[in-house]
């Protein structure tokens, strides 16, 4: 399933063209790594790293970076993955 790739969103540095990616740590002094989502919103993302903890049971850390790629997911319904076209 595709949906319409969402409108700019406006990050708190004040950029333009801003995603969110989701980053999640496995050790405890290890670096933060990430997987190419990028989402609309910091919201989005954080759903999505909430639903990733409960089905990987190494994640010690979690957060958000603010990134300048382009929007590729989104959810629907505040759980579906959806690629955005």
């Amino acid at each position: 399933m595709r949906i319409a790739a969402p409108t700019l969103t406006q990050s708190t540095t004040g950029l333009a063209n801003m995603s969110f990616a989701p980053m999640v740590r496995t050790t405890d002094f290890g670096p933060f790594a990430g997987n190419g989502l990028r989402f609309a919103t910091r919201e989005e993302a954080q759903l999505w790293l909430d639903d990733l903890m409960c089905r990987w049971f190494a994640v010690t850390d979690v957060r958000v970076d603010e990134s300048t790629d382009p929007v590729n997911y989104s959810t629907v319904d505040g759980r579906t993955l959806v690629e955005v076209a």
